[in-house]
């Protein structure tokens, strides 16, 4: 079968190959997929790109297609059409996967929109529902709006009754572009003040989550939007790895500062993340605003060009490879 390999360059960093490799076999509890669809996620470029020496190795963490194959002890059905995450190695023909990184693809759903649904999605159950403990009337901020995971969020949001739906971004055309696609409020941070537009929407409150892909210099402004006791969730550092804190503010405002990453995280939390999502999203899928959103879909040998593209921030929604 064809893979998609990472082969390191002491140089230029890795690159992405199409080579033959032996077809897996599903090992007990797991399910051999035949892959339909991958998707690409911001964080498989850097590591790609510091692959400088060792041995090839897989890519891709999200995938789309149907089991062909059962493991001992699996109880999926042979023809089940599914979507699912793993830690690397999506981007195959052919794929053994734990059982419980595996769920149903929505019948109206397409391929390309179940390739690009697990990874942000189940990054934006974590970090909103588990980590967040989002709640109806919340008033909810998402800043880098137009990501993948701040759209997923949103969806979720919308689908599970939460009435303030923040966005912000600083590209008016994303904005424009967003408008309908789950949130109640878009603020262009090229033109608007963030606090000045949430005390306009939240007069006297301030914000009870906020999902944070940003980080850096926008830390301070963030935290003179927060509410009082609010929960603040670090996910991504698009703006930067470093920024101040007021530590008196932090206290004052009473603000839980919550970080998370799936890096750091054992097969097990993973797993346990996954079924979470399964479980609370699952019921979900068949509202409207839970439909993924697919910017492009390049072919299978064009991984790179698909990261490439990726880097050049111009896509609203996911980026998909046809795999099949």
């Amino acid at each position: 079968m064809k893979a998609a390999l990472i082969i390191p360059h002491a140089e230029h960093g890795g690159r992405i190959e199409l080579r033959d490799v032996d077809q897996p076999q599903p090992k007990a509890g797991e399910v051999l997929v035949r892959i339909e669809a991958t998707a690409i996620n911001r964080g498989e470029i850097g590591p790609r790109k510091a692959h400088r020496s060792g041995e090839p190795r897989g890519s891709g963490v999200e995938f789309a297609g149907e089991v062909v194959g059962l493991g001992d002890g699996a109880s999926a059905s042979l023809g089940l059409a599914v979507m699912g995450h793993c830690v690397t190695g999506a981007n195959v023909e052919y794929l053994a996967v734990d059982q419980r990184l595996v769920m149903p693809k929505p019948a109206h759903w397409s391929w390309h929109e179940a390739a690009a649904f697990p990874n942000v999605y189940m990054t934006a159950h974590d970090a909103m529902v588990t980590n967040g403990r989002v709640k109806t009337d919340d008033v909810l901020l998402i800043n880098a709006a137009s990501s993948g995971v701040g759209m997923a969020a949103a969806h979720i949001a919308r689908a599970m009754g939460v009435r303030t739906i923040i966005g912000s971004s600083r590209s008016t055309q994303k904005l424009t572009e967003l408008s309908g696609l789950g949130f109640t409020h878009l603020v262009d941070l090229s033109r608007e003040k963030l606090t000045e537009r949430v005390q306009a929407i939240a007069p006297d409150h301030g914000v009870d989550l906020l999902l944070d892909s940003v980080g850096g210099g926008a830390i301070t402004e963030h935290m003179q939007a927060m509410a009082i006791l609010g929960r603040w969730v670090q996910i991504g550092r698009l703006g930067g790895m470093g920024g101040e804190i007021n530590l008196d503010d932090l206290a004052l405002k009473r603000l839980q500062l919550i970080g998370v990453t799936f890096r750091t995280r054992s097969m097990a939390e993973r797993i346990a993340c996954f079924q979470a999502m399964a479980r609370d999203l699952g019921p979900l899928l068949g509202n409207d605003h839970m439909r993924p959103l697919v910017s492009q879909v390049f072919a299978f040998d064009q991984i790179t060009e698909a990261q490439d593209h990726m880097v050049t921030n111009q896509h609203i929604g996911k980026i998909v490879i046809q795999v099949a």
